[in-house]
């Protein structure tokens, strides 16, 4: 007799989500967390440069996993959620306080799928509280070869565990690389492509000092509009639209990752040079 628990088949619940509750145990996290400060050292010795999303959405952490196959330090927190800027900043502020919190969660609607939305920040979970990759008989799929994310109330706690433990985790490694001595620039894109604005900016930079943030600058990415002009140096061009994909152009995220900002630059453009007069410490 087969047993599915919240339309997920148990042998697939237990292969995708039960065996690795494990890396998210208290012993387990404090390893990773040593792991982390090794590779900060390392990191820092190097003089490597790292690159952190700040969302709003997974777009700018897909673009810097395309263009720097390896990063240094991996994963961060903004890196497949959505949340506007303004909630980010405050985010950050609150150093994650009150993330996650049962009795802010609730099942939401992003880009007209479900996703898990925790209304204390604004943020939708849009890859977690879901296993995706299950055969087509199973929930999450509506018949056709269309993948549907089909989420009811009863799966927040049924992957709340794991979920709460790994944010935790990259809440703890977010504002731990950020008080490093790390060269970082921080990526922010919002979801419509549009300039965040100057006060935005201003936001996001204040937030990132309050909690103790050092070497670092914020860089936002642009598909469409125009800058202010306070902060349009501040600004990247990449492109998107009809025959060109999500998010830009991933050769127009290059000179920005891997070219005038990035560990390994042969040339210094006037962006660059503009934006080491700007880094916070």
């Amino acid at each position: 007799m087969a047993y599915d628990v919240s339309g997920y088949d148990i042998e697939i619940l237990h292969n995708h989500y039960f065996r690795h509750l494990g890396e998210f145990s208290p012993s387990r996290i404090r390893e990773r967390l040593e792991r982390l400060d090794r590779q900060i050292a390392v990191a820092v010795d190097a003089d490597s440069h790292e690159f952190i999303s700040l969302g709003e959405n997974c777009g700018p952490a897909v673009k810097i996993r395309e263009v720097i196959r390896e990063r240094a330090l991996g994963a961060s927190f903004f890196d497949n959620i959505v949340i506007k800027v303004d909630d980010t900043a405050k985010l950050i502020g609150a150093k994650f306080s009150g993330i996650l919190q049962l009795k802010n969660l609730e099942i939401g609607s992003w880009d007209y799928i479900q996703s898990v939305y925790d209304h204390s920040y604004g943020i939708y979970y849009h890859h977690d509280f879901i296993i995706r990759d299950v055969p087509e008989s199973q929930k999450g799929w509506n018949g056709t070869d269309q993948w549907l994310r089909q989420i009811d109330e009863q799966d927040i706690p049924l992957f709340y565990s794991g979920v709460r433990s790994k944010f935790e985790f990259l809440a703890e490694k977010f504002l731990r690389v950020a008080t490093s001595n790390v060269r970082k620039t921080y990526i922010v894109r919002t979801v419509e492509g549009k300039p965040v604005t100057r006060k935005q900016h201003q936001n996001l930079s204040d937030s990132l000092q309050h909690v103790g943030a050092r070497n670092f600058n914020i860089v936002a990415v642009f598909s469409r509009d125009t800058p202010e002009k306070a902060v349009e140096q501040l600004h990247v061009q990449s492109p998107e639209g009809v025959g060109l994909p999500r998010w830009g152009v991933t050769e127009d995220w290059g000179p920005l990752l891997s070219g005038s900002f990035g560990p390994r630059a042969t040339r210094t453009s006037s962006l660059a040079r503009f934006l080491k007069t700007m880094r916070f410490r």
